[in-house]
């Protein structure tokens, strides 16, 4: 009796001893200034978007391997043909050697053809070039597309604006519920992940990660048809749950067959 007597003396103390420093110890103000903690310097993010992504490139279009131009001499009909940039970054026409035009831009393949012809012709050459076909410039565009491929980069393209290329998204027949894994989708640019939310793009309507691709992007939309989430225990029915955008716990437990007796 006289140790039971003890101990909940001992027990009354120290509640006493944590009442009292609960009530005279620091009280956190939540409309305090956090003061600056001494040997931390800040660090900035890295993984913000880019503004510059979201602006059309306005540098001209260069020509590379597998570019098709079209080359005619004004006044000379019979003069007009087409010319593949080859592997090496030449074309050939007329009586012109092999002209290296890879990184030209068209207005400067037509100045250099004028002046390679001036020495075949007696008068001063006019020469028309035209673009005729994409092979230097491609994206990939792959996954849970209706029309995964290479697609030529012939125009600025928005993300938008490629998977609408590539026939959108998938979706379950007769459904809104999509095919593609959007949280976990990505691009990649240069071997390295870009910070774009595919999901607040295509779901939320958020344009600010509209991105403009470059030449050799890479767009992927993973499969959600493996994403499962599991509900064990308790349960009528525990194991795998296929998971969905709007996915509630309890949707989650109903899927489940709901909770049993003593849960």
């Amino acid at each position: 009796m006289i140790s039971r007597r003890i101990w909940v003396g001992w027990g009354l103390a120290v509640l006493v001893a944590v009442g009292a420093g609960c009530r005279t110890g620091p009280r956190f103000d939540p409309r305090a200034r956090v003061k600056p903690v001494e040997g931390l310097t800040a660090v900035a993010l890295t993984n913000q978007l880019n503004p510059e992504w979201l602006r059309p490139p306005t540098a001209l279009y260069t020509l590379g391997p597998g570019d098709v131009i079209g080359i005619e001499i004004m006044g000379e009909s019979a003069s007009r043909s087409t010319a593949i940039v080859g592997p090496d970054g030449r074309i050939y026409f007329h009586l012109l050697p092999g002209m290296d035009v890879w990184g030209l831009t068209l207005a400067q393949t037509k100045a250099k053809l004028e002046t390679g012809l001036k020495q075949y012709l007696r008068d001063q050459p006019q020469v028309v070039v035209t673009l005729q076909g994409v092979g230097s410039r491609h994206v990939w565009l792959l996954g849970r597309l209706a029309k995964p491929g290479v697609y030529p980069l012939i125009t600025p393209l928005t993300v938008l604006e490629a998977i609408a290329t590539a026939g959108g998204a998938l979706t379950v027949p007769g459904t809104t519920e999509d095919l593609a894994d959007l949280r976990h989708s990505f691009i990649i640019r240069h071997g390295q992940p870009l910070v774009v939310d595919l999901e607040r793009l295509l779901h939320d309507g958020d344009m600010s990660q509209n991105i403009y691709l470059q030449p050799d992007d890479f767009l992927y939309l993973k499969s959600a048809e493996s994403r499962d989430v599991y509900v064990l225990g308790a349960v009528g029915r525990g194991g795998p749950v296929p998971y969905r955008r709007d996915l509630s716990l309890l949707a989650a437990m109903a899927t489940a067959g709901g909770t049993i007796q003593d849960a």
